[in-house]
């Protein structure tokens, strides 16, 4: 594996620290898809791993982060309409785990949008229940349906990138893949070379799904609206990268890797 220079080093933590000075509070969409270029430096072209090995650490460093698929109930993954880890706090709110099943939506997919106001179950006039885990200094607010609520483990960074970032219509979207989707779709100028472009297809799927959930149906935007409304994010998969960044910021291996 290549070595760092000492030179490449210093830009490894001064990437770091700009993820804990920078992305905690007054976080934006502008500043999350600035940032991308950083993920993708240190996660997806091995830097991180790089500078880890470069000061004498063996194997690989290892990142904190929500294991989405072991928050879902077995066997109901193909259930999910969609999912995002999350994990990321910011101003003092997080949010991880947010899932919303086909058995919330079924109603809105099977009738017109005139038969659902507001959220309403055409035939009861009951709210249709939203999958939802919101943690905050207060603790779980509320876990319904296919969450059992956030789990949290260490991964080996691999298997961190590997792991679900996200379930859209029952297929997992890894970390790896939602970074890769917002370089080759935001502001860092990369083209997806042929064998990417399902990449493209496959996480444009998930971010369109979001922001569905978040703007069409005023009943089913409660879990969504919380991300914007408390984190200022616009975009529910710019907030899937900014839990990344945060892993980067405070998971212990890095915090031992900064103080080498």
């Amino acid at each position: 594996m290549k070595l760092l220079s000492p030179q490449q080093l210093q830009r490894v933590f001064e990437d770091i620290e700009y993820f804990r000075d920078n992305w905690f509070e007054n976080i934006s969409d502008v500043k999350i898809r600035n940032g991308t270029v950083t993920l993708r430096r240190l996660l997806i072209n091995n830097v991180l791993n790089q500078a880890w090995r470069s000061v004498g650490f063996e194997k690989e460093p290892k990142l904190d982060g929500m294991d989405l698929v072991a928050s879902i109930d077995p066997g109901k993954i193909e259930r999910v309409v969609i999912a995002i880890a999350g994990g990321a706090t910011i101003d003092g709110f997080q949010i991880a785990g947010l899932c919303v099943s086909r058995d919330e939506v079924g109603l809105i997919q099977q009738y017109p949008d005139d038969r659902v106001k507001a959220g309403k179950n055409p035939f009861t006039g009951k709210d249709i229940p939203i999958f939802l885990r919101h943690t905050s200094k207060s603790g779980a607010l509320k876990t319904k349906g296919v969450v059992n609520g956030p789990t949290f483990k260490e991964f080996p960074l691999s298997q961190y990138l590997e792991s679900a970032g996200a379930v859209v219509e029952g297929e997992i979207i890894s970390r790896r893949e939602i970074i890769l989707y917002r370089a080759y779709t935001g502001d860092v100028h990369m083209r997806p070379n042929p064998k990417h472009k399902e990449l493209v297809e496959k996480v444009k799927r998930l971010e369109e799904r979001a922001l569905y959930f978040s703007n069409k149906h005023p009943g089913i935007k409660q879990p969504m609206s919380l991300i914007m409304d408390k984190t200022k994010l616009r975009n529910p998969l710019l907030w899937e990268l900014c839990s990344i960044g945060q892993s980067i910021a405070l998971s212990q291996d890095i915090k031992k890797l900064v103080g080498k």
